[in-house]
């Protein structure tokens, strides 16, 4: 797993055990989501005509990951990013911070490692100006801790200015923050008018475990990655000793947390085989997290000031919220039937959550990229025969080569195939279990890629869609040339993005070596989506326009992008070849796109083209 343990103090072995399932489940790889950062932030920044990155850099690791991140994205290829500014804010206050000398050459380091541009401000006269106003004002002297509080506030109006200037010099700019997931979901470690106080957090998804991680991949300075973490706060402690907890704990108990929200009793098999010494030590830090929560929980009600540049989950019940889910009501379907709640069941019981191996093996197929996939092993046989038996025993509804009902004459039209739809939550749960392993993590789309991506570049699977459709093909039955089309869940974030085929039948032994799923030449792959026309071909594809096709054996899986252009060859058995059609969700990762400003009206006298 390419993840770097976070420094501090060690978890016992059984907590480190189920912290390594859980982030085996999150399949986390460093240059995946750095690619996803760098598309998303770039994709954000210029459809917000931003030019200008500012960074207040603290000589610590998150801010350092934030602006390799940024170097990143400017560096990309089309990239809006013409200023990447590093801010180094010291404060030499006797009694409000500490080891600022050190940060200091740390901040410059790192500065120096991106190629940023370093905007130093020494904020220590300002600091102390503030603090005796106040205390005259106030007739109290602040003590060490008040100071300190100030030490991080003042900041904020500083590293806002940068921004100004940037903007007055005609590059708009933004302030980036460096808050990650581990600090921010739950603990609120962060100040709201402080490190909180941002325009884009790029990191706010992100454990502290990934942040080293990124820091080894990106190449921040060794010293950084070496110290341990600090807030050079009043009193010099560091985060852990402040928090209460190791890093790696507050990983485990947010994962925890979330897997308690979307899987009820799924974590008693998890925890299982903990001993009395790793439950006691679980107990203890988790009072620490609780009593830092509970005293923090007023920066989850009032909303935040940033932009959260998301490519994992980030959000943790009763910590940072999530946007609303909206389920689409469950409609009326073709030939609608329930499926026998046995065959899900069945499913779920051999291939439990958190399970070491999914027992499938995924191959990309050569010139497609991650756009069209063979999955083996998602079911065996006898699990195939039994979704067979259950769709052939369905009524089911005749439908034409274009694969719709309307119009459809069986004596006059070509035969296409029969069709059933059931709807099941558990079958999808099953079914995602295993095939999610054998997918991508994370998709990172160009412009002209086969599906419906919607100028988003960044996008997460997150499951399969419990709509289920069981396709029936006989003699001379098949499908022309054809798009799929993706289902919007209407809550801007969830859409389906790829289709799925599994093969229930039947073995070859009855009907053998018909490749009857072919994916074709597409003479509009190189257009923009915007600009292709996504119409049902009229006729079969010639076979010189085939580039490659699959017989489907039972239980092996096509996941292909939605718009890639295929047919179904028409099958020459009498032994029907049944498949079940489903569609992988995706998440949109990164923020709304802003919408582009509209174009200024035409003057009337152009419009009519006078004069």
């Amino acid at each position: 797993m390419d993840v770097t343990i976070a420094r501090g103090v060690a978890l016992p072995t059984e907590l480190a055990a189920t912290l390594a399932k859980l982030r085996a489940r999150r399949r986390f790889v460093a240059e995946r989501l750095i690619a996803a950062k760098v598309a998303a932030l770039n994709a954000y920044l210029a459809a917000s005509r931003v030019g200008g990155c500012v960074v207040g850099v603290s000589g610590g690791v998150d801010s350092a990951v934030t602006l390799g991140l940024l170097r990143r994205a400017a560096d990309a290829p089309g990239s809006p990013i013409r200023r990447l500014i590093a801010v180094l804010a010291p404060v030499f206050s006797a009694d409000g911070a500490t080891n600022q000398d050190v940060a200091l050459a740390r901040g410059r380091a790192v500065a120096e490692a991106f190629a940023a541009e370093i905007v130093e401000a020494d904020l220590t006269a300002s600091q102390a100006a503030v603090k005796a106003a106040v205390d005259r004002g106030f007739g109290l002297v602040g003590d060490a801790w008040s100071s300190g509080q100030l030490v991080s506030t003042i900041r904020t109006p500083a590293l806002y200015y940068v921004t100004s200037l940037l903007t007055q010099e005609g590059t708009l700019a933004v302030l980036c923050g460096t808050t990650n997931r581990d600090e921010g979901s739950y603990l609120g470690f962060f100040g709201k008018a402080s490190d909180g106080m941002v325009d884009l957090q790029p990191i706010s998804d992100l454990h502290k475990s990934e942040v080293y991680a990124l820091a080894e991949r990106l190449g921040v300075p060794v010293e950084v990655r070496a110290a341990a973490p600090t807030g050079d706060t009043y009193d010099g402690r560091i985060d852990e000793a402040m928090i209460g907890a190791p890093y790696d704990f507050v990983e485990l108990y947010t994962a925890l947390l979330a897997v308690d929200a979307a899987h009820p009793g799924a974590r008693a098999a998890l925890t299982a085989s903990w001993g009395a010494t790793a439950r006691a030590a679980y107990d203890r830090w988790a009072a620490a997290v609780e009593a830092l929560h509970r005293h923090n929980h007023h920066k989850y009600v009032a909303g935040a000031t940033a932009i959260h540049v998301d490519v994992y989950e980030r959000h943790v019940p009763g910590g940072w919220s999530a946007p609303p889910t909206i389920t689409p009501a469950k409609g009326s379907f073709v030939a609608e039937f329930e499926l026998d709640p046995a065959i899900p069941a069945a499913l779920l019981g051999r291939r439990p959550r958190f399970a070491a191996e999914a027992g499938t093996q995924a191959t990309a197929i050569p010139g497609f990229g991650e756009s069209l996939t063979l999955v083996d092993g998602l079911l065996d046989a006898d699990e195939a025969a039994a979704l067979r038996a259950q769709l052939l025993a369905q009524p089911q509804v005749a439908v034409g080569v274009y694969g719709v009902a309307r119009g459809y004459d069986p004596e006059r039209d070509p035969p296409g195939s029969t069709r059933a739809t059931t709807y099941s939550h558990a079958l999808a749960e099953a079914l995602w279990r295993r095939l999610e392993p054998a997918l991508a993590p994370l998709r990172v789309f160009a412009d002209d890629a086969p599906t419906d991506h919607r100028g988003h570049p960044v996008w997460r699977p997150e499951g399969l869609s419990p709509l289920f459709r069981g396709i029936t093909y006989g003699r001379g039955g098949g499908l022309v040339p054809h798009y799929d089309a993706g289902f919007d869940f209407g809550d801007g974030r969830r859409h389906t993005l790829m289709s799925v085929l599994v093969g229930l039948g039947p073995a070859d032994d009855d009907a053998p070596g018909v490749a009857a799923t072919r994916f074709l030449v597409d003479r509009q792959r190189h257009l923009p989506l915007a600009e292709r026309d996504f119409s049902d071909h009229s006729e079969p594809a010639r076979d010189a326009d085939v580039l490659a096709a699959f017989a489907l054996a039972p239980g092996q899986a096509l996941v292909f992008d939605h718009r890639l252009l295929h047919e179904g060859l028409a099958w020459p058995y009498d032994q029907p070849r049944v498949l079940l059609r489903a569609d992988v969700v995706f998440t949109r990762c990164g923020p709304p796109l802003p919408a582009a400003p509209p174009s200024p009206p035409r003057p009337l006298e152009a419009a009519l083209e006078l004069g």
